[in-house]
C-alpha cells in the first residue's frame, strides 16, 4: 500500500503468479495532513479502501486466483522499485496487518482504541515507539520485528481521534471530527421548492 503520483491511495495485492492487483482510492490526499487508511480484501468479494473510517472505493477480487505472495514486506519502500523513488515521503505511525477481513466498525475501532495485542488474527503491528538497536519491534504475538534503515524519526504525531459525522451534507455534521463514526443523519422528509409560475394567492409559488 502507498500513494501514487496523482495522490490517491494505491493498494496491491500479489498472488504467487506474479499477478498484481491495483486498488485506488477515488478520494485525492492532501499533503501535510495525517490520515487513517485501511484496505480489507475478502477473497470471496471485494477490496474495499477506508479513508478515516469511511469506505472511499472498492474492487471485486473474487476471480483472483491463488496464495498471497508471502515475500518480504518493506514499511515505507515500495517492494516493485530498486530505486529511490519508490521510498515515502512522508510520517508513518502504527502500521497493523491482520490474516482476516476487517468490518468498517473494528477499522473506526482500530484508529481510536487500544489494540488486542494477543488477538491471534493480528500478525503484524508496528507501533513506532521503541527502536532499541535500530529494530522495529513487532507488538504483536508473531514477534515479526523489523530492521530500520535510513529513516529520519519525527515527533510530529497524528491529533487525538474525535468521532463524529464527516459528511458535510448531513444535519449532523461535525467540523472537528476527523474519524466517521457512521452516526450521520439526513433529512428525509419531502422537498420543496419555490416556482416563479406559482400563484402567491392559492399560495402555490
Amino acid at each position: 500500500m502507498g500513494v501514487s503520483g496523482t495522490n490517491v491511495v494505491a493498494g496491491y495485492i500479489q498472488t504467487q503468479s506474479e499477478l498484481y492487483i491495483e486498488i485506488n482510492s477515488t478520494t485525492p490526499l492532501s499533503a501535510g495532513q495525517w490520515y487513517h487508511i485501511a484496505i480489507s480484501g475478502d477473497r470471496d468479494g471485494n477490496a474495499i479502501v477506508y479513508l478515516n473510517g469511511v469506505e472511499d472505493s472498492q474492487l471485486d477480487i473474487s476471480d483472483v486466483n491463488g496464495n498471497i505472495n508471502g515475500g518480504p514486506m518493506n514499511i515505507g519502500k515500495n517492494t516493485l522499485s530498486p530505486s529511490a523513488w519508490g521510498l515515502f515521503n512522508g510520517i508513518i505511525d502504527e502500521v497493523q496487518i491482520w490474516n482476516r477481513v476487517l468490518t468498517q466498525e473494528e477499522i473506526i475501532n482500530t484508529a481510536t482504541s487500544s489494540i488486542d495485542t494477543q488477538d491471534e488474527s493480528l500478525v503484524g503491528y508496528w507501533m513506532f515507539n521503541d527502536v532499541p538497536d535500530n529494530n522495529l519491534i513487532d507488538s504483536s504475538t508473531f514477534g515479526n520485528n523489523g530492521t530500520i534503515n535510513g529513516a529520519a524519526w519525527s515527533f510530529d504525531t497524528p491529533d487525538d481521534p474525535v468521532l463524529g459525522c464527516t459528511y458535510g451534507n448531513a444535519l449532523n455534521y461535525n467540523a472537528d471530527a476527523n474519524i466517521y463514526d457512521g452516526s450521520c443523519e439526513y433529512y428525509e422528509g419531502p422537498s420543496w421548492y419555490v416556482s416563479e409560475d406559482g400563484d402567491d394567492e392559492y399560495n402555490s409559488g
